[in-house]
């Protein structure tokens, strides 16, 4: 292989494609309903928080306390949250009822904002 010595600047933006780890599961039990209507490709509301519902701005999902830290670090970065999409919709069985609940995995996309000096 060959060794590259090159310096690249930061890319213009970073993807997250996030997983159940990503979410605070504990979030998704009393929103079923409101995640029921949604589809893979679905546009979303995304804020540092979580995903919020596009029509009553109620949160769908929060994220884990170790996405918050990735999303926390970006934004000391300089990115910001461009949008958000319904990447796919999966059912997780909670351990202590035995039931199953829709969670959505978002992809969610953060662009760099660039400052002029």
């Amino acid at each position: 292989y060959e060794y590259d010595n090159n310096d690249y600047s930061p890319s213009d933006f970073i993807l997250f494609q996030l997983g159940l780890d990503d979410i605070n599961l504990s979030s998704v039990f009393y929103t079923q309903e409101l995640i029921k209507k949604y589809k893979s490709g679905s546009s979303l509301i995304v804020d540092v928080n979580g995903i919020l519902d596009n029509e009553t701005n109620k949160y769908i999902c929060k994220y884990s306390k170790k996405f918050k830290t990735d999303m926390e670090k970006a934004i000391q970065l300089g990115y910001s949250s461009a949008k958000a999409k319904v990447k796919n919709i999966v059912y997780w069985r909670n351990p202590d009822d035995n039931i199953e609940y829709l969670v959505i995995l978002p992809e969610i996309e953060l662009t760099k904002e660039f400052t002029t000096s």
